[in-house]
């Protein structure tokens, strides 16, 4: 949520390139709040999006909307699925 805050400063004062390449990495580990607060970090985002929309000059239409939505309750769902297959792998081990 802190690189949010930082997208949606700077959106207010110039124009954002979307890049559709990743050009950086995580570390994922079962002791990480992340996989732990997933459901908790989708309200979270959710209410994001309703006051970022809400402050824009022009907020976005319904179908925007609902595609900005679906695409982040996707992204938890492949999230919560990454987690589980590397579990399962074996992958996920705490360092703990």
């Amino acid at each position: 949520m802190l690189d949010l805050d930082l997208y949606a400063r700077a959106a207010r004062n110039s124009e954002i390139v979307v890049r559709k390449e990743s050009i950086g990495s995580f570390r994922v580990s079962t002791s990480s709040w992340s996989t732990r607060l997933a459901g908790e970090q989708v309200r979270q985002f959710e209410r994001w999006q309703n006051t970022y929309a809400a402050s824009l000059p022009t907020p976005p239409g319904g179908a925007e909307r609902a595609r900005a939505k679906l695409g982040l309750h996707l992204q938890a769902l492949l999230r919560r699925g990454a987690y589980r297959w590397l579990s399962l792998k074996g992958s996920l081990k705490s360092s703990h």
